[in-house]
């Protein structure tokens, strides 16, 4: 949400004399936000997020600015006007898909050392950085959907002779393997 109002803000900054700087976004979670910004209530942002919602696009942040220019088009024709220009806007868009990943924080003995490398090679994980002193330290990133699966697998794997953090309150959105 941060982001998004961050992007409205600047996009205010660099549009300052438009009457109108409508938006919609949904979030990962699902929470939408919309604004009519002074346009009739309806007209703007819910026909944004509509738009938004065709395409199933999360944390993507649509603004439409508008110069009135005198002739004032009524409801219909303005929601319409708004929903196009974010429709089309979007269908011109190639999505990035990102996955979610939490940092882990892997520590073994020496001894472990290979089996670690051909352990987090089959593992939906990324290794971050490697420290060797006073033991192997391995910083990962581990797909946010596996990480009870990758608890369970590194516990057998390394007959419970691990030391393993997961911090869930730090996701990083990377974009997916494809």
């Amino acid at each position: 949400m941060d982001a998004c109002n961050s992007i409205l803000h600047d996009i205010r900054k660099e549009f300052y004399d438009a009457t109108h700087h409508c938006f919609a976004y949904r979030l990962l979670d699902a929470t939408p936000r919309y604004s009519d910004d002074g346009e009739p209530s309806g007209t703007a942002g819910v026909r944004i997020l509509g738009a938004l919602d065709h395409f199933s696009f999360v944390n993507t942040c649509v603004i439409v600015i508008r110069y009135f220019g005198g002739t004032k088009l009524g409801v219909g024709p303005l929601g319409k006007a708004y929903h196009d220009s974010a429709y089309e806007t979007l269908r011109l868009c190639s999505p990035v898909e990102k996955t979610c990943f939490v940092p882990a924080r892997l520590e073994i003995s020496f001894d472990q050392s290979n089996i670690a490398y051909r352990f987090l090679n089959s593992q939906p994980a990324r290794i971050i950085a490697t420290d060797f002193i006073p033991h192997p330290v391995f910083s990962l990133l581990v797909s946010a959907d596996s990480t009870d699966k990758f608890s369970d697998d590194a516990l057998q794997t390394f007959l419970g002779k691990l030391q393993l953090t997961i911090d869930h309150e730090k996701p990083v959105f990377l974009p997916s393997d494809k």
